[in-house]
């Protein structure tokens, strides 16, 4: 999950982002023909670091970097080169399928199919030699015919004219431009006060803005809201009677199709963006806040650009701030570049084809909530899709045999002042307490119930942070899980710490972003939930907060917990409910409400069987401590306060694991049960 990349549907971000490719030899498009002379690319795994390499990749070099142009008309480039290699390099986010390469060659009267590409990859560079320098090969022209093409290892460029033949929808986009601009570069200014250095990630982000505009300008859509606006902007002239100059929106139009034939794009800091000429400098996070399904943020440059058509910030309402009741030129522009995203109009319509975000070398926020959820194949090739994987929750040992015990503090090898647990979570054959009686003893322990009854292994009471590699105390442990060979507490400070499983190492610090401590835990689907007043998800292989709930009400006795199918849910003492949330959208940073099963009383804790019974403890005088509930309406089945010759004084944190219900009673001697689930009938 990041899934940050499905390295076979995109190839591209495995080399962007530092990956190497494996070595092996071009395949040919017919291995039992040796005279076919067809380059012919199928799959993405056909690109091999022996003919690929990809524009602005995470290491590619300055030098490298700030002498790569293209032309948005033309986002593909093709030529042969003067060492007779076939050159292909693609400035685009978003790959293409069903390419051909026609080829005419000197000598030759049919056009023959050179090259085909069943899919090319996002900003790749391809190269090959040409196939017939050495022997000759055979090719079908146009009209469906085999010629074959004879030796020539003294060839040159000028001797084979190329022709680009593709169907896909993408590509046809820039087939019709009306922009002029045909040159688009990346610049900064060494030693200057606000220039800097761009980055490789900034240059792809560019090139995907410029493919945008270019279109966005060149659009119905744009020249329709230029005549909604006509005679409401203006220039930067007065009028004879000290008025403004109002632009014809046509001017307007010529202007922003123009802009000095290119954009120069470059990164500024320590301004909002600089811009004048073809020169167009913005901030680091503007360069990934402009979908519309992220912020939707790219007024800076919409201003910026104003500068470029000639525009300054004295006129009204163009590019400075709105004046008149009338909205800038600017903003619209930017409402029209949202809309258009949206409603995948534009090239690169979502920030999921790059997860630019995402990349560790941006520094950007990494997760930012989805102003919208932009859904498509084509992205869900990239990414995986924006739900969580579909895999099992790992349960641990489940089928492990019951246990029956009381876990008090002459098992926890403490007095009995010093043991008050908190939460309990059973894997397997080990059983895991937080024990919050006091600041001086906070600490987490393990047991191991492979005899039936706990045997204690290991109390922690401190740890070494791994954010600052100095020894700290056991924070407020307010709960614990474990999922696969790692642990997860939440421990004061609202962060939430990962141990090794079997070494009990500190490997990682993660923050919680939630409003105060403690927050409660628990994992579905390989995802580590988390619970104080919204709910946050953490998908294991990221460990960074990646989607959030709404406000379901903050409160120090919420709990949460997940039942055998993977759902989650958010308990809420303060509101008596309990929220199913429906994980969907998780990707895009979203955790919506699925449904609200509401209780008469203050609930603390539930806890699912395999069979779908529903178990909660509540905040109760007189009974009706622990229940069994009705899981669609809320309604209480039976009262489960005393189960055999258990009484439950003040039930807490209840969990099922390996048919035992595992279950904190805090009052008056504090204790942890385990009651097999056949005494409760």
């Amino acid at each position: 999950m990041i899934r940050l990349l499905n390295l076979k549907a995109v190839v591209l971000f495995a080399c962007l982002f530092g990956a190497g490719c494996a070595k092996e030899k071009l395949k040919p498009a017919d291995l039992e023909n040796e005279r076919t002379g067809l380059i012919h690319m199928k799959t993405p795994e056909d690109y091999t670091s022996e003919t690929t390499s990809y524009i602005f990749s995470d290491d590619e070099k300055p030098e490298v970097m700030y002498k790569r142009s293209f032309n948005p008309h033309q986002p593909l480039q093709v030529s042969i080169t003067q060492d007779q290699k076939l050159l292909i390099r693609f400035f685009s986010p978003r790959r293409i399928k069903n390419l051909k390469l026609w080829a005419s060659i000197a000598g030759y009267d049919k056009k023959i199919l050179f090259a085909q590409f069943d899919v090319l990859p996002p900003f790749a560079e391809f190269t090959c030699p040409i196939p017939f320098l050495n022997a000759e090969k055979d090719y079908h022209t146009s009209e469906g015919k085999t010629i074959t093409i004879m030796p020539n290892p003294h060839i040159s460029p000028s001797d084979i004219t190329l022709e680009i033949d593709c169907d896909d929808d993408y590509y046809k986009k820039f087939s019709n431009l009306k922009t002029q601009w045909n040159n688009i570069t990346f610049v900064t200014v060494d030693g200057h006060a606000y220039w800097r250095p761009m980055k490789p990630w900034m240059c792809r982000e560019a090139v995907a803005m410029s493919l945008n505009l270019a279109y966005m300008f060149s659009s119905s859509e744009y020249e329709k809201l230029m005549a909604d606006y006509n005679g409401k902007f203006y220039s930067n002239g007065k009028a004879p009677n000290n008025g403004p100059v109002i632009e014809d929106n046509k001017v307007l139009i010529e202007r922003s199709r123009w802009h000095y034939r290119g954009i120069a794009w470059g990164v500024v800091g320590g301004v909002g963006g600089l811009g004048g000429g073809s020169w167009l400098g913005i901030t680091p996070g503007a360069y990934v806040a402009h979908y519309g399904d992220d912020i939707g943020e790219c007024m800076a440059w919409f201003h910026e650009f104003g500068h470029g058509m000639d525009y300054g910030d004295s006129n009204n309402t163009v590019i400075s701030n709105d004046g008149g009741g009338v909205p800038s030129w600017r903003r619209v522009c930017q409402q029209l570049y949202r809309e258009m995203c949206i409603d995948k109009k534009l090239p690169i319509y979502s920030r999921r084809f790059m997860h630019t975000r995402r990349n560790p070398n941006s520094g950007q926020s990494k997760y930012y909530s989805a102003a919208v959820i932009i859904e498509d194949p084509e992205l869900d090739e990239i990414d995986g899709g924006l739900s969580p994987k579909d895999v099992d929750t790992d349960f641990g040992k489940d089928d492990a045999p019951a246990v029956s015990f009381k876990l008090n503090y002459a098992d926890a090898k403490v007095e009995q002042k010093f043991f008050a647990p908190k939460d309990v979570y059973v894997y397997g054959d080990t059983m895991y307490v937080t024990n919050v009686v006091n600041k001086d003893n906070y600490s987490w322990d393990v047991f191991n119930i492979a005899s039936g009854k706990p045997v204690h292994v290991k109390k922690i009471t401190k740890w070494v942070d791994p954010s600052t590699k100095e020894e700290m105390p056991c924070g407020y442990p307010g709960s614990i899980v474990r999922s696969h060979n790692k642990i997860y507490i939440s421990a004061g400070s609202g962060s939430m710490f990962v141990f090794d499983a079997n070494s009990y190492e500190c490997i990682n610090k993660v923050p919680m972003g939630l409003k105060a401590d403690p927050a409660f835990l628990t994992v579905a689907k390989d995802v580590i939930y988390a619970f104080r007043n919204v709910v946050r998800a953490f998908p294991e292989d990221l460990l960074e907060g990646v989607a959030s709930s709404v406000d379901l009400d903050s409160h120090s006795l919420n709990s949460i917990c997940t039942d055998y199918a993977g759902n989650v849910y958010a308990v809420s003492y303060h509101t008596k409910k309990m929220t199913e949330l429906d994980p969907k959208y998780m990707m895009a940073c979203k955790l919506s409400v699925a449904r609200d099963i509401t209780f008469e009383l203050n609930p603390l804790s539930a806890a699912w069987s395999k069979d779908g019974r529903l178990f909660v403890t509540f905040d109760s005088k007189e009974g009706n401590k622990f229940c069994e509930v009705n899981p669609k309406n809320g309604k209480i089945i039976r009262d489960l306060t005393t189960v055999g010759n258990i009484t439950l004084t003040k039930p807490g944190r209840c969990i099922i694991r390996r048919n035992t219900l595992f279950i904190v009673d805090q009052n008056p001697e504090w204790c942890v049960y385990a009651i097999p689930l056949s005494d409760i009938k």
